[in-house]
């Protein structure tokens, strides 16, 4: 936020440099993310994400479903192919799915056991902690849901209070 509010010339003009120099379907890739997976259904294989972002059709990476030390091997590669800029990497990285979905993670608890603003930082730190590791800058994570509905959300939310949703 110190940027958008004190802009730094220097590093205006580099980001011009760079975007002036970009092809409209580069520019266009960057606005572009796909999803990579191991399951079924979810998102694409990453040989097929890969390719994408190596013939320049997308520009950015989301992942899903597959091992954290497979994704952090992914990132590396991806990090080391030719071009302008390295893509944004994502994450659906919510509490409850995090230890299935991503398998090598470190332990949290699931939305529904995070009670105090405590344990929600911790969790969170947890979190950031695997995503750091694997080069992930981004949590797509849902932060309000409500457990009205047991049979959707189940342990997925805080609970189903909203002022204690808020609060957490």
């Amino acid at each position: 936020t110190q940027l958008f509010f004190e802009p730094d010339s220097a590093l205006i003009r580099k980001v011009d440099s760079i975007y002036n120099a970009m092809t409209d379907k580069q520019r266009a890739a960057q606005m572009i993310m796909t999803a990579s997976s191991t399951a079924p259904k979810l998102g694409y294989p990453y040989d097929k994400a890969r390719q994408l972002i190596k013939d320049g059709w997308v520009g950015n990476l989301v992942f899903l479903k597959g091992s954290k030390s497979a994704f952090a091997a992914q990132v590396k590669e991806l990090n080391a192919l030719p071009g302008m800029l390295r893509p944004l990497y994502a994450c659906d990285c919510e509490p409850s799915l995090m230890n299935s979905k991503w398998p090598g993670t470190q332990q949290v608890l699931k939305a529904n056991q995070q009670n105090t603003e405590e344990l929600v930082e911790t969790n969170t730190h947890v979190i950031i902690s695997d995503m750091k590791e694997v080069g992930v800058q981004l949590n797509f994570a849902p932060v309000a849901d409500n457990a009205l509905n047991k049979d959707v959300i189940s342990t997925r939310a805080f609970g189903n209070d909203p002022n204690s949703i808020i609060q957490l």
